[in-house]
């Protein structure tokens, strides 16, 4: 049998191996938590560009309900004081759509 008796050359061996695999963690742990700092970055980066977009897309439906609105009291104040005129244009407006559809 084989006597597995600690001796000096082996305990040096096993601390080099015990300091290797303590710097290895350290610096796995140090590159975890850089990595996830970056990531909180990245995240509070997309989280406010997000904000900014959906701010700017607010914006422009509000514009585009207000323009919306104009425009159907323009059209409907032409329809109220010349609704002969409107009934004309819708009629000749019918006959072209329907002349076009029966090409088809």
């Amino acid at each position: 049998m084989s006597d597995q008796t600690s001796t000096p050359m082996n305990e040096g061996a096993g601390d080099e191996r015990h300091r290797t695999t303590e710097r290895l963690a350290s610096a796995a742990h140090e590159t975890v938590d850089r990595l996830a700092e970056r990531g909180g970055y990245a995240e509070e980066r997309i989280r406010e560009r997000g904000a900014d977009a959906a701010s700017r897309v607010n914006e422009a439906r509000q514009r585009a309900r207000s323009e919306g609105e104009e425009v159907y009291e323009q059209l409907n104040g032409y329809l109220r004081t010349h609704p002969y005129t409107s009934l004309g244009i819708a009629a000749a407006a019918g006959f072209i759509v329907g002349a076009l559809l029966r090409r088809r």
